[in-house]
C-alpha cells in the first residue's frame, strides 16, 4: 500500500522541511548551497511557487511556500531529488541523502505565518551558529541572502 496522498490548496502556505539521514550534512559547503538555490529558483519558475522564507542549515532546510499555480510534490521532487543526485555525484557518494519524505505543515492564519517566518529565518541564531542574521548568508532573514524569495505576504 502506498503512502497517503497529500493535498495542497493553491492559495495555502506550507512550511516544508527536509533533513539529512542520521543528521548528516546535506550541505557541505557554499557551492552545495548555491546549487540548491539555483534549483529552487528553477522550481519557482517551473512550478509558480511563491517562497515566503527559507533557510539552509548544514543538516536540513526550511522553506515557506505557496504553491500558487504549481505542485508541492512535483516541486519537491525536482528540488530534493535533483539536488540529491547532484550532491552524490559531486561528493562521490551514493544512496539516499534525505532521511525520509519531506515534512510539511499548513500555515493557519497570520500569527502562525509570522511565527513560521521568524522561526525559519532565526534558525541559525537559535542553533547557536551565529549571533546575528547578517552572519548567516543562507537565510532570507539576511538581506544579502542568495536564496530566491518572492514573498508576497498573506
Amino acid at each position: 500500500m502506498g503512502r497517503p496522498r497529500r493535498d495542497y490548496h493553491p492559495d495555502g502556505i506550507y512550511h516544508l522541511t527536509a533533513h539529512g539521514i542520521d543528521d548528516n550534512p546535506i550541505f557541505r559547503d557554499d557551492f552545495d548551497r548555491q546549487d540548491f538555490c539555483i534549483r529552487l529558483a528553477r522550481v519557482i519558475d517551473n512550478e509558480g511557487w511563491v517562497v515566503h522564507a527559507g533557510c539552509l542549515m548544514d543538516t536540513h532546510h526550511h522553506l515557506l511556500v505557496c504553491p500558487s499555480t504549481g505542485s508541492i510534490p512535483d516541486g519537491m521532487k525536482l528540488l530534493n531529488g535533483g539536488y540529491a543526485r547532484a550532491f552524490n555525484r559531486r561528493h562521490g557518494r551514493r544512496g539516499a541523502l534525505f532521511e525520509s519524505r519531506y515534512g510539511d505543515r499548513t500555515i493557519r492564519g497570520e500569527e502562525h505565518y509570522a511565527a513560521a517566518v521568524d522561526y525559519i529565518e532565526q534558525n541559525p541564531i537559535a542553533a547557536g551558529l551565529v549571533e546575528a542574521l547578517d552572519d548567516w548568508t543562507w537565510t532570507t532573514g539576511n538581506p544579502a541572502s542568495p536564496l530566491p524569495c518572492n514573498r508576497k505576504g498573506l
